[in-house]
């Protein structure tokens, strides 16, 4: 039967399954407190695990990363180090899943400074390093990089990673709209999803992958019945992809999806692969314009903000406007945005970082995701964004 820390995550793992992650992580949270109060060290290691995949799905990105932080010092402690360096690893993919490239990239890099050669580990690292470089839109180095994973995973019995990172590849080609060499990775991708642990994720996933390259090859009738057969445990995560579904029919519109998207990578990619489908650039690469006199900012055709004048996000936008048109330095301070967005105010150290944190999250909310990026040193906008500042609509500034 197992101790009760063992049965109350087994509950916890069957809501799971069911996608019931509210009640999932209720139990997986009693579950950890039970094994740690119990010392069993090996249930407490599997408890934060599930909880911190939950609350990946609940598009809580840094909190799953905290719990795999600690799920890797409760590995380490029941004597599995080789899941501690997994969950290490997972605990990387999230500071990308949240958006926080620099960390994802110090964390994953640590770990592939101590993976042996021909692991399993070294090409989950060299996979999840390069979903950072397709963040950051260097498709050519996250291509060498997910090539080198399969590489290595193919001379291992990790099946699931394989599978992982040939879909990942398929993906590469539906940002470059490339719909035949799509269809022919994700082929690929679900023959070796067919050896691997049945998890319904991946399959949600390849099925909403291969309806996006169904649209963009113009097969509307296959399109029709591969959506219609689309299924995925309920989350947050698994239901904006379904919502985006919509626009594959011809109904909505990625600006009305945009705003509702989640901190989720795959909700990132999907917006950015529709908007190649329409005609437009799958690149953080594009116009902004921002006209002073009505607080108002502009992306493209889809994003078109108004803010109040005092408004913090305004001011911070404005100084991210005016360092993208004359750059000193590759970006902006946290301290020189928090100088901007409070002129005057006098802050402690952690009350600056909360706000700055949550305006940057609004910015990124309200349609920014795409171009704002985050350095080691701070902020900025993305180089390929071409930048349009309108005292009133009569007269621009551009570079």
């Amino acid at each position: 039967m197992g101790s009760s820390a063992q049965r109350i995550l087994e509950l916890g793992l069957t809501w799971y399954r069911r996608g019931r992650l509210t009640e999932a992580i209720v139990l997986f949270e009693a579950a950890r407190e039970c094994a740690e109060v119990l010392g069993e060290h090996a249930v407490l290691a599997e408890a934060w695990t599930h909880f911190a995949r939950a609350s990946s799905l609940s598009c809580e990105p840094m909190v799953a990363e905290h719990a795999f932080a600690q799920a890797a010092l409760a590995f380490d402690r029941s004597g599995q180090p080789q899941r501690a360096v997994l969950a290490r690893l997972r605990q990387g993919f999230l500071a990308y899943d949240a958006g926080d490239l620099p960390r994802a990239s110090e964390l994953l890099e640590a770990e592939l400074s101590r993976a042996a050669d021909a692991s399993a580990e070294r090409a989950m690292a060299l996979g999840y390093l390069a979903n950072v470089a397709r963040s950051r839109g260097d498709l050519e180095a996250a291509e060498a990089g997910y090539e080198h994973a399969v590489a290595l995973l193919e001379r291992t019995d990790e099946a699931l990673y394989l599978a992982v990172f040939r879909m990942d590849l398929a993906v590469l080609s539906l940002l470059r709209s490339r719909w035949t060499e799509a269809w022919e990775r994700l082929a690929v991708a679900r023959r070796a999803a067919e050896r691997a642990p049945t998890d319904p994720m991946l399959g949600a996933l390849l099925e909403h992958y291969t309806a996006i390259t169904l649209a963009g090859l113009g097969e509307r009738a296959a399109l029709e019945a591969a959506l219609a057969r689309f299924e995925a445990p309920r989350s947050v995560a698994m239901d904006f992809l379904a919502a985006t579904h919509t626009l594959l029919l011809g109904q909505g519109t990625i600006a009305a999806l945009r705003t509702q998207a989640p901190a989720y990578e795959h909700a990132r990619l999907t917006l950015r692969v529709l908007r190649g489908l329409e005609g437009g650039s799958t690149r953080p690469d594009g116009r902004l314009v921002i006209v002073e006199a009505e607080h108002r900012l502009r992306i493209g055709e889809d994003i078109d903000v108004r803010f109040g004048p005092r408004s913090a996000e305004w001011r911070l936008a404005l100084a991210l406007t005016e360092h993208r048109i004359s750059p000193t330095t590759p970006s902006l301070s946290a301290e020189a945005l928090v100088s901007a967005g409070w002129p005057g105010e006098r802050l402690s150290p952690e009350s600056a970082k909360n706000r700055l944190h949550v305006a940057l999250a609004k910015l990124r909310k309200l349609g920014l995701r795409d171009v704002l990026l985050r350095y080691v040193d701070g902020y900025a906008l993305s180089p390929g964004l071409r930048v349009i500042r309108l005292q009133s609509e009569s007269a621009n500034r551009s570079v």
